[in-house]
């Protein structure tokens, strides 16, 4: 846990830092899973990254890096990573839905974006959480801090 945590504040000061550099505006980079008690399989989707970014209006752009054993099943159904959350974890309200209509066999692992996502005040953090169409959140998730300036 702590080597997690630790390797996660040295990755968020390298992220910040050369972000500030370039002069990028407010983005963050988070690795961090939400903690160690998930389901490493990828037949659950695993969110491997998420990239923050806060907007002059307000409102934020994801951009998340996902994992999943996408495939085309003997009976021809498909089974693919569908969606991707962001979630209150105070709350576990539904903040902002990505949904992903298709799959994508031969791009693994991909990011999908979101922008115009509004996140309520005094919100320090989120959670992004994915699924697949024949699974549940049982995967890695990621916890996104949020800094706003």
């Amino acid at each position: 846990m702590y080597k997690c945590l630790t390797a996660f504040v040295f990755l968020l000061c390298i992220s910040i830092s050369a972000l500030s550099a370039q002069g990028a505006p407010n983005e963050i980079t988070s690795y961090m899973a939400v903690s160690d008690d998930f389901n490493p399989d990828l037949d659950f989707v695993q969110v491997l990254k998420v990239d923050a970014r806060f907007a002059p209006n307000g409102t934020w752009t994801l951009t998340v890096r996902l994992e999943h054993n996408d495939e085309v099943l003997p009976d021809g159904s498909e089974h693919y990573a569908d969606r991707w959350e962001v979630v209150d974890p105070r709350t576990e309200e539904i903040l902002a839905v990505r949904v992903l209509l298709h799959s994508h066999i031969n791009e693994m692992p991909f990011s999908r974006s979101l922008s115009g996502i509004v996140i309520p005040e005094g919100l320090d953090r989120v959670i992004v959480r994915a699924a697949c169409t024949h699974h549940g959140f049982e995967g890695r998730q990621v916890v996104v801090p949020l800094i706003r300036r």
